[in-house]
């Protein structure tokens, strides 16, 4: 195949017929970051280049590609994105800022610039009217704010319905199977009260009439509330993760990472701030003049400091804050904790990084403290774990750091 010629582009023989170097060098030229890019087997991981309006820097093993597959599709792995999957010619169309489904004269552009990056021809771009007002509705897109609507508020009795899920969940270890039971007996915080106050619990694969619990089922299942601490969203946690993952990473990581924590693809977890609204108790007021606004990453991390060592919290639901989450901290942490954040993400390699980005960020706005980031006997752990003599260890040394 020439691919210098002009006109009609056969560009889906042209995308099945590319190699895995060559795949490589369409991510460079489309401006995916060099070092990120890393292939191993079929699948060439790397992070997010596109103009899709996500929230902040993606990891640098977002993007999933797979070079064997007819139109070379690739999965997004980033909670924030909206848009999760797709082929190569979708991922050029958004890295160029023209949407994910380009169509008519933006389909034909999209297959020009593929061609011309292997070709080595230099591609001819859009008057720049035309891309000012392509960036003008990027921009617009990208700025609209993202909110999630919550169950009892929509208009689809089908989703209204989606709000009493917490109702059919149970922490009765005698009806899960024995890795869901392994999970809940590591948080001993879990009780019946717990569960009722946080709706939270196992959700059972069988369902009854009418009944389904998506993906949610066969999972530990978290309720997400926003600030007026209306239902928007249930998150469910894979209580096979971890040999799941082990077995993933022993395999090379060839297949899909599993997911730890499963979301609709309708929830903006970015702009929540998990249990937001429960740290206006005026009983919590001293523990928060003591140590901050903490922050946590997991939902069970929040619980079990607020349930087991009475210290309210909030979490990201992720290993690094949006710039929505940010905002909404800081403006907790001024109301709340005498503008301190205390920043105690998971104790292992991602935790802390995400953590170190973080206290840079909120160091423009308000005073941070790192919990536990210099504690090495707590490596590998998280907040969901700690006991009461624990927290005191950590409580002892913000005190003593703030005297």
């Amino acid at each position: 195949m020439s691919f210098k010629r002009k006109g009609f582009i056969q560009i889906d023989e042209l995308v099945d017929s590319l190699t895995g170097d060559q795949v490589q060098n369409v991510l460079r030229e489309l401006g995916a970051p060099l070092e990120t890019i890393k292939q191993q087997g079929d699948e060439i991981r790397t992070a997010c280049f596109m103009q899709c309006g996500k929230q902040h820097p993606t990891g640098e093993r977002a993007i999933a590609l797979n070079c064997t597959k007819p139109g070379k599709v690739w999965s997004c792995h980033d909670y924030d994105c909206s848009i999760k999957k797709g082929n190569l010619i979708s991922l050029a169309s958004l890295a160029m800022g023209l949407g994910p489904r380009p169509k008519g004269r933006d389909f034909f552009t999209v297959a020009k610039r593929i061609q011309s990056i292997l070709s080595g021809e230099a591609f001819e771009e859009e008057d720049s009217t035309a891309r000012a007002s392509k960036a003008r509705e990027s921009n617009e897109a990208e700025t609209k704010p993202k909110v999630n609507i919550p169950f009892e508020e929509n208009d689809e009795d089908r989703i209204r319905a989606i709000a009493r899920l917490h109702e059919r969940l149970t922490i009765d270890t005698e009806q899960m199977p024995p890795e869901v039971s392994r999970y809940v007996r590591r948080h001993p915080f879990l009780s019946d009260a717990v569960a009722a106050k946080w709706h939270l619990g196992y959700l059972t694969r069988s369902t009854g009439k009418g009944q389904s619990g998506g993906t949610m089922r066969g999972k530990f299942v978290v309720e997400v509330q926003n600030a007026a601490g209306k239902a928007v969203a249930f998150i469910g946690r894979d209580c096979e993760w971890e040999k799941k993952h082990a077995e993933w990473k022993g395999a090379a990581g060839d297949d899909k990472e599993p997911v730890k924590w499963a979301m609709p693809r309708s929830f903006y977890r970015g702009v929540e701030v998990f249990a937001q609204h429960r740290i206006f108790d005026p009983g919590d007021q001293e523990m928060l003049s003591r140590v901050g606004l903490v922050v946590v990453e997991g939902a069970l991390d929040t619980v079990n400091l607020h349930e087991r060592l009475g210290v309210p919290a909030v979490g990201l639901l992720s290993n690094q804050a949006t710039e929505t989450q940010v905002r909404r901290i800081i403006e907790l942490a001024r109301e709340v904790a005498d503008g301190v954040v205390t920043l105690m993400y998971d104790h292992d390699v991602s935790g802390m990084q995400g953590e170190q980005k973080d206290t840079m960020e909120f160091a423009k706005y308000v005073k941070v403290q790192r919990a536990w980031a210099r504690h090495e006997h707590f490596r590998g752990r998280d907040p969901g774990t700690l006991n009461e003599d624990e927290w005191k260890f950590i409580e002892e040394q913000l005190r003593c750091a703030n005297a």
